[in-house]
């Protein structure tokens, strides 16, 4: 593996928050960690948009810090930095136990990347009290600046 390369990184970091002791033992059916691999399969597979819904389905059944990892690094895969980034910081918050200094520090590594990515757009409105939207979504009144993921927006 190309350590060299910032995803065969993340695919490392996910590899060894993968296969981690596991947090909940398995005992017949279990949908949270069915959800959970299939969500790993999806990542390795660069599916990064099912990746992301499994891992949601997962998070809904059983939120763990490592549910959190992974749907940051989906997130990221999708190039939703903004959701990425909040994911990463939630586990940052609340790590696994069995995180290590340095695969924290690697996370916060992969935040500021993130970080330094995001694009802040200057917003000035004429008249004032006009509507704004961005991605469907309309901007509080007297907003001036926001932070979008990069790439087009609407």
């Amino acid at each position: 593996m190309d350590l060299a390369n910032p995803f065969a990184r993340r695919a490392l970091l996910a590899l060894a928050l993968a296969t981690a002791p596991r947090a909940v033992a398995a005992q017949g059916a279990d949908p949270a960690r069915e959800a959970f691999e299939a969500g790993l399969r999806s990542l390795a597979e660069r599916r990064f948009g099912d990746a992301a819904a499994a891992f949601e389905r997962s998070g809904a059944l059983r939120p763990l810090p490592v549910v959190h990892y992974n749907l940051a690094l989906a997130y990221r895969g999708m190039g939703r930095y903004l959701l990425a980034i909040d994911r990463f910081d939630r586990y940052l918050d609340e790590p696994d136990a069995s995180a290590t200094p340095e695969r924290l520090a690697a996370i916060r590594e992969e935040v500021d990347d993130l970080r330094r990515r995001l694009v802040t757009l200057t917003v000035s409105a004429s008249p004032a009290d006009a509507t704004v939207s961005i991605d469907g979504r309309p901007l509080p009144a007297g907003t001036t600046s926001v932070t979008l993921d990069p790439g087009p927006h609407a």
